[in-house]
This record gives C-alpha cells, sequence and structure tokens, in this order.
C-alpha cells in the first residue's frame, strides 16, 4: 500500500471508509463526465453519487429491486392521488411514505423469495427516499414522462458508475495510488471549461449538421 495510505490506516481510518472517500471523487468525475459531455439526463450530480454509494451499500440485486418499486409505487399514488387538491409538500409526503412501504415490502420479498441476505442500513434506505422525493420534485416541474426518463437515466447512470469503482481492481489502485483521487478533481475542472456540444447533442442535430 501507499506509505499514506498506511499512515491513515494506521491513525483511525477504517479501510472500508477510506475507499468509499477515495471513490466519491472518482465516482463524481464519472457522473459529470457522463453529463456534461455524453449529455446523459440525471437529477443533480449530488444526489446521482450518493444513489452510487447506496448500491454500494445495499448491494446490486437490492439496490435494483427497490429503484424499480419506487417507480411503480410513485406511479400508483399519483395516479390515485392526481385528482386531490393538495398542497406540493403534502403530495410528496405521501410519495415518500408508500415508497417507504414498499422498501419494507421489497426486503421481504428478497429475503423469502431468493433467500438474501435484507440487511441495509438506515442512511441507505433514507438516500433511496431522496430519490423519491427528487423524482417527485422533477415531475411536478418538467411532467411525468421527462422525470420517468430522468430517474431511470439516473439509476442506470449510478449503476455504471458503481460496476466501475465496486470492484477489486479500483479497491487495490486507490489504496495503492490514493493520488488518482486528485486527479480526479483535475479533470472536473477540464469539463467545467468544456463548451462544444454534447456527444447526445450531435447525435440529436445530425439532420442538421448535413444540411
Amino acid at each position: 500500500m501507499n506509505e499514506m495510505t498506511i499512515f491513515l490506516l494506521r491513525n483511525g481510518i477504517q479501510e472500508h471508509t477510506l475507499f468509499i472517500l477515495l471513490a466519491v471523487p472518482i465516482a463524481a468525475t464519472i457522473i459529470l463526465f457522463a453529463r456534461d459531455i455524453i449529455g446523459i439526463q440525471s437529477f443533480n450530480l449530488y444526489t446521482t453519487v450518493i444513489a452510487v454509494l447506496a448500491f454500494a451499500s445495499t448491494g446490486l440485486f437490492l439496490g435494483i429491486t427497490i429503484t424499480i418499486l419506487i417507480l411503480i409505487f410513485d406511479y400508483i399514488v399519483r395516479y390515485f392521488i392526481k385528482d386531490l387538491k393538495l398542497h406540493y409538500a403534502s403530495k410528496v409526503a405521501i410519495v415518500i411514505s408508500i415508497v417507504a412501504l414498499s422498501i419494507i415490502l421489497s426486503l421481504y420479498i428478497s429475503h423469502s423469495a431468493f433467500n438474501l441476505n435484507t440487511h441495509i442500513s438506515v442512511y441507505s434506505m433514507l438516500i433511496l427516499l431522496l430519490l423519491a422525493d427528487s423524482l417527485s420534485f422533477t415531475k411536478i416541474n418538467k411532467g411525468n414522462s421527462k422525470g420517468n426518463t430522468v430517474y431511470l437515466e439516473t439509476i442506470i447512470l449510478a449503476l455504471v458508475t458503481f460496476i466501475v469503482i465496486d470492484n477489486s481492481i479500483t479497491h487495490m489502485l486507490l489504496l495503492k495510488y490514493p493520488y488518482i483521487s486528485v486527479l480526479a478533481i483535475l479533470i472536473d475542472i477540464y469539463i467545467g471549461k468544456f463548451s462544444a456540444l454534447r456527444l447526445r447533442e450531435f447525435y440529436r442535430f445530425r439532420n442538421i449538421s448535413k444540411e
């Protein structure tokens, strides 16, 4: 391991905690690149990063199950309360409450049907509930179709980022070369100065460019 890594581990920082903190800049850079260079639509960068951390805590299968249930229950709840004259905050509170109950259902199904370890920390649950809140906010401001699209692209982006960082090679590299996280910040600066069309926009306007 790197001398700095050994020093930190000997002074009270657990290896898993150190890895997660070193992985956050990498995850942020991947998401930033996908948003600003490729043109992926997602919730704000902070929400997407913590979604990655939620997947790291829950595991891939359980994380996907819960996020799909969030989308399904959000649609069902909105269908039944769409004609009720309620304030925005009241509707969000109802959606989040139902989603919380759906997480209980997903834990039960995962354990009874697939015999999986369904231990999930309260922090991971709160993160997944934050996704439900972001979904509600996006749907109210941009419509149901747009909200669903942004939600799905957020989940796909979070999954891809999770797969990149949650493996033995990345774990070894970050602990051996922690300065990679600093390099990620330099890449962020470069991306922040990017002003050309995103790759998705090149594809979208390809017919115009041919003319």
